[in-house]
Order: structure tokens, then sequence, then C-alpha cells
């Protein structure tokens, strides 16, 4: 306490003793517990006196007087008489430093009902005091973070956002809140804007903690039922943004029904709040009714391309601001790519963005604002061919080129979110120029990664969180040459170059570790961790014989034993993670991965006879469990379809496509695979719609076809199919490529194949996204599947000439190239064998392309090459997948005897 006095002495030196704002006898008392002069004992607030005659009060006056108050206070050197008003004059007046002192401390001479009372209140203070803070209200509580709720006392917007923060998992704070309503009996009441701006964070960081789990969802809506709801208690502005909250997020746990009803209250809650009859301004008013807009349009409810239309009449009649509009226009075009928005019209859309965020100048609002421009450029523009999203990337990265200090800074105070943009833009930008013919892009996709990662080094040392770490980890991951890289130019990276993210994960892990909470985010980060270990390990049979390399000698009863306690192992490593972070939907996913490999890899010794039984129940409870979320119900279709179960998948995937589906990603994934299970039905069944299914297709894919590399090769299949393999020329133009460059290795290493692509698509303008594929032939899936639909194509057209086959051929052996592994998938395999066995069959020839001496090391016939890929293949094969092998291996066999005997 001297200490402090003297402190206060030579702080108020200068001061005029006329000017003091703290009586001597005042110091004196608190100093030493009693007020010693009852004479001057006037009221505490009177002798503080702030608003002294002497004018203004020098700052630094006032915190001095405040921090011997609250030390008093703390110490106990205040009469018990006294010691509320005072709490209620520093609660009311002091400043954020005060009270975080306050906080902190446990205050001497109060019970524990009363220290938990203030700390409740000075909690609730001080956020309302932070609430526009860049990383949100701030809460400093370290002394109670767990049983904050008073039966007898209403939960305080601070209690509610602290719960947010420090629940360990959405369950325990779904507990919470219907503890506070339902148990507790308490009501709610939000009485002004910032009440109502902490009740909208708090929910909104829990669900950015869990990433949307359904628990948190239904929290808010157990708040919302249970909150006062007279129109006069809260303001306008604010019920309306709740109402907006409930519905986005009912959304994106596939509650669509439970989503259209809270728009539905929106709505009628907007047509009572109209400015000319609230006292909502016009533009608070525009902002949320097309915040409606946005969700309606998310829902299917309305057109894309007519909210767009409206936000611009908004924009020229200047009833919405440019943030909000840049906002709303951000939030459409992240979903919208995914739902067939044509490519032309998102390159329009993201340049209009672009062009808005260039105009934005408040210091306090940019980063955020370009942060989120960046981010959506980055997402929406995957719909998009390589080159204009590598375009779009550098515009967007350029325009926040002047963020780069201030993301650093948000990112120290806790919000990462503008400098994983910023990192993020500039990996998407590495990973086109990667996939560029010329040296000296990928060199500079290089540069651009260590740039990235040094970003990303310094924030996981300076303020680490789960995000930049995950991100972290998985730059440094991908870091190592591509095949492609390696068979374009094997000297543009030495192996010295190379970082192993072994090390980095180890360091994650110890960061991890020493913190008390945790979050989806980190999850994410050890389900990845997870993911790799078990990559590299291999499937559960792999890794098996990693631990045994003697396995495969071993009698049967052993090697069960063996496989089915390793696939215990992994089971048992999930179990741990679902013990750790409860109810999330990837522990459900990985189980349904494993479960589906130690069936398939049972069915082998079982003859090829698969149990999908114990695959389907996995499923069927994660959707029991986590509710009917369309990224389950999309694994499950896909399941489906896999299995041969086609007009089951297509139902369950025309159902699922009918409602709304939150995720641009998952929509997108929807539609393609709903348009391949109907071109599945046209390849696999006779007698079928051909028109139809073919058209619906094509239909599915309109928009996407045009985006990526991938619906484009399902946009082909379609058109194959449909027109029986008679393409137009233009059609053409690619596969022949594949006949003339041959299937040498060297002949892949310069390039020629790739460039020769690049010219021909580029002067012609080929149809059917062919560009498309082009520029991803460096993508073993690309080719691969390309190999396959060129199979297809020869069949349908009934041609003897086999110079597609030759094509297929080569682009099998340009996936085995940059796949980097020396060894064949069952795919892989199987559509050789296949395709060696139609070019025998059209020649009546055992060896029409001497294949194995061009590709191997081996001298043996095509026919038998054939065999042995069909036979490897079987090995490997379950199901119905498993007698086709078996005909075609008796077909090739027939053959040899016919050509022998002939």
């Amino acid at each position: 306490m001297r200490q402090f006095l003297t402190g206060i002495d030579r702080i108020t030196a200068h001061v005029p003793d006329g000017e003091r704002l703290w009586p001597r006898w005042l110091v004196q008392s608190i100093s030493q517990g009693t007020n010693a002069d009852p004479h001057d004992q006037a009221p505490l607030a009177h002798a503080l006196g702030w608003n002294d005659a002497s004018g203004e009060i020098r700052p630094e006056v006032r915190l001095a007087g405040f921090r011997l108050l609250a030390d008093a206070a703390i110490l106990g050197h205040i009469d018990h008489e006294l010691i509320e008003e005072v709490l209620d004059l520093l609660l009311d007046a002091a400043p954020r430093q005060i009270l975080e002192l306050l906080l902190c401390s446990n205050l001497a001479g109060l019970d524990t009902e009363s220290v938990r009372k203030v700390h409740r209140r000075i909690r609730d203070r001080i956020a309302r005091m932070t609430v526009g803070d860049p990383m949100g209200p701030v809460l400093t509580d370290q002394t109670n973070t767990t049983a904050l709720r008073m039966a007898a006392e209403p939960l305080t917007t601070a209690d509610l956002l602290l719960l947010a923060r420090t629940s360990p998992d959405a369950d325990s704070f779904l507990s919470e809140v219907r503890a506070a309503f339902l148990d507790g009996g308490a009501d709610y009441r939000i009485d002004d804007q910032i009440g109502a701006a902490l009740v909208k964070q708090a929910f909104a960081e829990v669900e950015n903690r869990v990433n949307f789990q359904i628990e948190a969802v239904l929290a808010r809506e157990l708040f919302l039922d249970n909150i006062e709801s007279d129109a006069h208690s809260i303001a306008a502005a604010s019920h309306l943004e709740l109402l907006h909250d409930s519905a986005r997020g009912l959304l994106f746990v596939s509650r669509h029904d439970d989503a259209m009803a809270r728009m539905t209250e929106l709505h009628s809650a907007l047509e009572r709040s109209k400015p000319a009859e609230s006292n909502m301004s016009v533009q608070a008013w525009t902002r949320t009714r097309m915040s409606l807009d946005v969700l309606r349009a998310r829902a299917g409810v309305v057109a894309i391309d007519e909210v767009i239309s409206r936000l611009d009449r908004d924009l020229d009649d200047q009833t919405i601001t440019a943030r909000d509009a840049l906002t709303a226009r951000a939030t459409l075009l992240d979903f919208g790519a995914a739902r067939g928005m044509p490519a032309i019209r998102i390159t329009e859309q993201l340049q209009r963005l672009l062009e808005d965020a260039s105009r934005v100048s408040t210091v306090e609002t940019r980063a955020a604002i370009v942060a989120r421009v960046l981010a959506v450029v980055r997402s929406a523009s995957v719909e998009l061919p390589l080159s204009e999203r590598a375009e779009l990337l550098e515009k967007a990265l350029t325009i926040a080129a002047d963020i780069h200090d201030d993301a650093r800074a948000l990112s120290r105070f806790g919000d990462a979110r503008p400098l994983s943009a910023v990192i993020r833009g500039l990996l998407a930008l590495s990973d086109c120029l990667r996939m560029s013919t010329e040296q000296s892009e990928r060199q500079r996709a290089h540069t651009l990664r260590l740039n990235a990662i040094a970003m990303l080094r310094e924030a996981t040392l300076d303020a680490p969180n789960a995000t930049l770490w995950g991100l972290y980890m998985r730059a440094v991951d991908r870091i190592a040459p591509s095949a492609y890289d390696a068979a374009l130019d094997p000297t543009w990276m030495s192996r010295e170059q190379l970082t192993s993210a072994d090390g980095t994960i180890r360091e994650y892990r110890k960061w991890s570790r020493a913190r008390r909470m945790s979050s989806a985010r980190e999850f994410e980060n050890e389900v990845w961790i997870l993911r790799r270990s078990w990559a590299r390990e291999g499937s559960l049979i792999n890794a098996v014989i990693r631990e045994d390399p003697n396995w495969q000698r071993l009698p049967v009863d052993a090697k069960l034993d063996a496989f089915k306690a390793q696939y215990l192992k992994r089971r048992a490593r999930l179990h741990d993670l679902a013990k750790r972070w409860n109810g999330q939907t990837e522990v459900h996913l990985e189980r349904f991965r494993i479960e589906r490999q130690y069936q398939r890899a049972l069915a082998q010794f079982r003859n090829g006879v698969t149990n999908e039984e114990p695959v389907f129940a996995v499923l069927d409870e994660a959707i029991r469990e986590r509710g009917p979320l369309a990224e389950l119900q999309l694994v499950r279709a896909s399941y489906m379809r896999y299995i041969g179960r086609t007009d089951d998948a297509i139902i369950e995937l025309r159902a699922l496509l009918g409602s709304s589906i939150a995720n641009r990603a998952t929509a997108r994934r929807t539609r393609q695979t709903l348009a391949q299970a109907l071109i599945d039905k046209v390849a696999r069944q006779e007698n079928q719609d051909v028109e139809g299914l073919c058209g619906e297709a094509i239909q599915l894919l309109g928009g996407l076809e045009e985006a990526n590399a991938e619906s484009a090769l399902i946009g082909l299949r379609a058109r194959v199919e449909l027109h029986r393999g008679v393409l137009p020329p233009s059609a053409e133009a690619l596969w022949p490529l594949f006949t003339t460059s041959g299937p040498l290795n060297e002949v892949w290493t310069k390039r020629e194949i790739f460039e020769r692509c690049e010219n021909l698509l580029r002067d012609q303008g080929a149809p059917f996204g062919l560009q498309l594929i082009a520029q991803e032939f460096t993508n073993p899936k690309i080719l691969l599947k390309f190999s396959s639909i060129l199979l297809r194509w020869h069949v349908l057209l009934g041609d003897k000439k086999i110079q597609r086959v030759v094509a297929a051929l080569t682009a099998m052996e340009g996936a085995r190239i940059f796949a980097a592994t020396s060894s064949r998938t069952e795919q892989l395999a199987y559509l050789q064998g296949r395709a060696l066995l139609i070019a025998c069959e059209e020649t009546m020839s055992i060896c029409p392309l001497h294949w194995s001496t061009k590709t191997s090391d081996l001298d043996i016939d095509d026919l038998e090459l054939s065999f042995r890929r069909l036979q490897s293949a079987l090995d490997r094969s379950v199901g119905g997948f498993r007698e086709v092998i078996k005909d075609m291996i008796a077909r090739g066999k027939y053959l040899r005897t016919e050509i022998e005997n002939s």
C-alpha cells in the first residue's frame, strides 16, 4: 500500500492541490482501513468528485486513482459499509485495465457468493466495453470458467460468451444452455444493441469452434425460444440478425423445414420493422432483407441471379452500403459456383467483387473485408479453368498486399482469419502455377509456397492457433516435388531443400498439449495427422505386411487374426479421438472408411463375397447421431453407387439434391455423383432411356463442365453414351495425340504431349471441357478416367481400328508414371488388361502392340500381359466386379486357343 501511495504522490506531484481528485484524508483513511475524521465523511462518490470544478481530469491521475481504489477494495482497506458503493462506482466508470485487475482477484472481505456476483458483473462490463475488438469481446476471467449458471439469476451475455469459448464440446455447451433455461428456470431479456451483439458473437464463436455441429445450432434455437420476445425488448435490427443466424445454422445442419419456418418468421419481422414504421434505418433494414434473400437463394427458393440483380439495384439506389453489398455478393458466389453458375458468370461476379474490394478504404474494416474477398475468390474459382483461376488469384493477392501488416497484427490479437486468407491465397496460386509446363512458373510456384510457409512459421511462433498450425503442417507436407515436377525437370529442386512435416507435427503436438481448450480446428488437424499416418502405412493389408513380411505365408486363421488386430488397432485410435472430441462427423466417416476396407479385405478370404451390412450400419449410426447431414447422406449414396446399387443411389441423390445443401463442395460433389450414377445406369443396364438419363446428367453438370476437369470428363462420358460414340470432329482433338506420342517414358518427360495438347486445344477451342482435361494431364486420376472413356468410346463405335485403345493405354501409362509409384492399383490393372484384350480381339493377334517390351523389361506377348494384369485385379476384387474380371480372363483364354488353332 505504501508503494501505491508513493506512486500516487509521484504521479500527482505536478498537479496543484486544488485540482487533486483524491483528498489526502481519503488516501490516509484507505491506507489505515478506517475513516479517521468522521466530520469529513462525505459520500464516497462525492468525495472522489469526477466532475471537479478544475475542468478536465488528467487521464493518468484518473487511472492512478482507480488503481488505488481497486487495490484498497481488494486488500479490504475500505469500510464494509462503503464497499458496494465503491464497486458500483468502479463498474460504472473505471477503465478496462482496472476492471481486469478486479476480475483476476479475490476481493477480500466478501463471501464467495458475493465475489462470484461481482466477477460476473465485471466480466459482463468488460465484454460490453470490448464488443468491437478485432478478436471479439474480451473475457479475462481466470478464476471461474465452469459452473457459471446461478439458479436464481439469468444468464448474462458474458456468461454465454464464456461458455461458447470454454465448453469442451458442443454437447457441453448445449447442456449448459438447456440447464439455464429448462432446469434453472432462468429467462432472458436483451435490452440493447450491445447485448444483442454479444449474444450473436457467442453463438457464432461456438459454431465456428465446433464446425457447425448440430448441438451448437440447437443451443441457439433453445435460446431464441426462451428469450423475451416482446418486439420492444430489443432493437429491431438485432432481433432480425438473431433470426437470420438461426435460419443459416439450421440450413447448415440440413434442417430444411425448420430453416424455412425461421425464414418465414424473419420475413414477417422484416415487414413489421420497415423504416417508415420503426426506428430501423433504411440501410440496416435493406441489409437484413438482403441477408434473407441470400438465405433463400441458398435454400433454393429463389434464383441466385435474381438476388444478384436485386443487390445491384440496391447499390444503385444507395439503400445498401458498399460493405454490406460486398459481403452479400461474396456469400452468393461462395455457394453459387457449386450450384451450376456458368463459368463466365462466376468470372464476371468475381471481377466485380475485386473491384468493390479495391475501393474499401476504412482501415478498421479493410483487412476483414479483403480477407473475405480473397477467401471467396480462392473457393469459387475452383470451378474455373486453371489459367483464369490464376489470373483472379493474382488480382486478389495484389489487392490484399497492403493488409499483410494488419493481418499479422490481428493474428497477434487472436484473429487469424485475415492472415490465413492471405496464406491460403498464396498456396492456391502456387498450386495453379505448379501445373504449368513453363519451368519459370513452376519455380515461382515453389517460391510462393516457401513464402507462405515462412509466414506460417512466424505466425505459429508469434501468435499460434489451430488454424495456422493446420495450414503450416499441410503446406510443409506438400513441399516435396510432384511426379510432374520430377518428370519435366528432375533437377529443379534437390532433396536437400525438402522439409519433412514430421518435425512440424511434433511441434504442433507440443503446443496443442499445453492448451486447456480444444476446438474443431484441432480435431481437423488430428484427423489429418491420422490420415497421413495411415496413408504412409497403406491399406489394412499393407499395414499387416509391413509389420510381418511373412504374413502371406501364414495359415488362413493366422492371417485373419493378424488382419483383425490391425483393424482393431485403427478402430482404437479413432475411439481415442471420439472420446476427446465428442460427436464429430469426421470420426464416423473415418470409421466408415476403415469398415469398408476391412469388409472388402475379408471378402478376399470368402471368394469375393462381401458383407455390406456392417458398412451401412456405421453410416446409419452416424446419421442417427448427427442428423441427416448432407455430407453423410452423400457418402451413403456414393457407396451404393460404388457397390452397384445404382437405382438406390439415384433415388437418394435426387432426394438430397432436392433439399438445400449449405456446403459448396458437397453440393458440387452431389451433382457430379448423381450424373455419374445416371450414366452408369445407361452403360450397365439394357433398354434404358439413354436420351433422358444422359440428358439429365448433362443438365446436372451445367456450369461445372467448363469449370473443372473431373466434371468435364463426366460430361464427355455422358455425350459418348448419348451419341453412341459419334461426336463432332472437334471432340476428337485430344485423344489422337496419345497415339502419336507413344507410350515411352522419355516422351512424357520431354513435355511433348503437354505442349501439343495446350497448343492444339487453344487454337481449336475444343468443346466439352477438353481444354480443362488437357490442362490437368498431370493428374493420375484424370488420365485414368480419360482412358476408361476412350475404351468405352471404342466399344460403342464398334470400330475395328485400335487407335483409341492405344491412346487409352498411353494415358494409363501416364497415370502410372505420375502416380510416382511402381505398383498398379486394382483399377489400373483391370483397365490395362481389358485394353490389351480388346486390341488382341480386334486384330485376332496375341501381340499386336508389343506393349510389354515398350513399357517394361518383360518380353511376353500382349495377351499374356493382359492375363497377368487381369489376374492381379482379380486377386484384389470383390463382389460383382470380380465376376466381370473372371469373364474377361475366360475370354482371353478362349482367344488364345482360337488363334493358336487357326
